[in-house]
């Protein structure tokens, strides 16, 4: 069971991800990439990039209520995290480090 909830705690992190960053442009020349496609049967509304927001940073979803997206995902390091390897929860270390989610809509 412990599993089944961090799969779906990595899936609407993941989910809370794109709309975060894509309600927060980042400024600066990240290369030719085309423009982020929209899907014509989800169309973006204001509602679902503000509960992109809210979700990104919500510890509520982590297993022990303690890590939000933005724990390893912190903007001032540039959506990523710097260590070698991330933190994980309280007294755990993953094999690598989190990723920057930067053009993770592509």
């Amino acid at each position: 069971m412990r599993r089944l909830g961090a799969a779906w705690a990595a899936l609407l992190c993941s989910m809370a991800v794109s709309l975060a960053a894509a309600a927060e442009p980042v400024k600066g020349d990240f290369g030719p990439l085309p423009p982020v496609r929209i899907p014509a049967d989800n169309p973006m509304s204001a509602a679902k990039v503000e509960l992109g927001r809210l979700l990104f940073w919500d510890t509520r979803l982590s297993g022990n209520a303690s890590t939000s997206c933005a724990s390893c995902h912190a903007p001032q390091t540039g959506w990523g995290e710097p260590e070698a390897l991330s933190r994980g929860y309280p007294g755990t270390r993953h094999w690598r480090n989190a990723q920057t989610i930067l053009n993770a809509a592509h």
